[in-house]
């Protein structure tokens, strides 16, 4: 009977100790814990499909993202791209401890493919040769192209927090892209119509197709006033004041909360919208700010104040 208890009490000890384990955490189990799923990024304005189930022969067969050939011509781009930098000061802001620096770089086509946009980066370092920080820039062509065996000088400019003198910057090209990748756009000039300036077709054809609706919204010192307009006669008064006016030069000047603007739809469902700064034309090309200021846009201007009205856009029900 002896040996009986002996192992009926040494089962239940094992078998508390078990318990013990696995309430306290210490239980390990010979399973392969598995991996997190990443969340799924989803970009603005695009709903997020539901996701398949996923299975080996899926992913055992999943194509590459980039072919080897697609990589190899990236790279020979790439490598017909020359830069150095020419130039640099930096000025130290004692107060904020920021260093405004100015970086003067040459940027030198040595490809056979006209180029509109070219990302480098610049790498500080210190008198030990010790990196400090990294700046990322780009040259942008819009309007035109940086064309085969022909250079250019681009500014880099800005506000940096570092700790020693830079003593050495060194660049390398990291991005292109050519004509076929991003086609050259007609950037506005002084005395252009703006219906005319602004790379669209239904505005250029505003006179004998007008939007059928206009959305006006204006900025009274923080007050929202706006409307929308779908009178046909109403609809050619604006027309007619937007269609003289034009672009008289670009000024570069922003004034900060204070953003006005105007939208037209047209029959065929699309749109288009122009921001103004103030009284100015603000006008994106390939994500470089432009600001115009305008003549005579009077007119137009006095039609968006008439028809306007103060909203709630900016309460907030408690």
């Amino acid at each position: 009977m002896s040996g009986i208890l002996k192992l009926m009490l040494s089962l239940a000890l094992a078998a508390c100790m078990f318990m013990t384990g696995v309430l306290a955490g210490n239980y390990v189990s010979n399973r392969k814990p598995s991996t997190p799923r990443e969340p799924e990024t989803v970009e603005v304005g695009q709903s997020s499909a539901p996701r398949e189930p996923e299975t080996r022969e899926a992913v055992q067969t999943a194509e590459p993202q980039e072919t080897e050939a697609e990589t190899a011509e990236v790279n020979h781009l790439l490598s017909g791209i020359s830069a150095e930098v020419l130039e640099y000061s930096f000025t130290k802001n004692e107060k904020t401890g920021w260093s405004v620096f100015k970086i003067n770089s040459r940027l030198e086509n040595q490809t056979d493919a006209g180029l509109m946009k070219i990302g480098y980066e610049l790498k500080l370092l210190d008198e030990d040769g010790e990196e400090l920080d990294r700046i990322y820039w780009s040259w942008t062509g819009e309007e035109f192209p940086l064309t085969p065996g022909n250079s250019l000088e681009n500014l880099s400019h800005g506000q940096i927090q570092i700790d020693k003198e830079v003593k050495q910057i060194l660049i390398m090209v990291n991005s292109a892209l050519t004509e076929e990748d991003m086609p050259p756009i007609h950037v506005p000039q002084p005395g252009e119509y703006v219906y005319q300036a602004l790379n669209s077709e239904h505005l250029k054809n505003i006179a004998n197709d007008p939007p059928v609706q206009f959305d006006l919204w204006i900025d009274r010192g923080g007050a929202r006033w706006e409307t929308s307009v779908t009178d046909p006669e109403t609809i050619d008064r604006l027309v007619e004041a937007l269609m003289r006016v034009r672009i008289f030069e670009e000024t570069g000047i922003f004034v900060t909360d204070n953003y006005n603007g105007f939208s037209m739809t047209f029959a065929d469902g699309s749109s288009y919208w122009v921001s103004l700064n103030l009284t100015s034309l603000e006008y994106f090309v390939y994500g470089n700010d432009h600001i115009y200021s305008l003549a005579d846009f009077e007119d137009f201007w006095e039609l968006m104040h008439e028809l306007t009205e103060e909203t709630d856009y900016f309460h907030e029900d408690s």
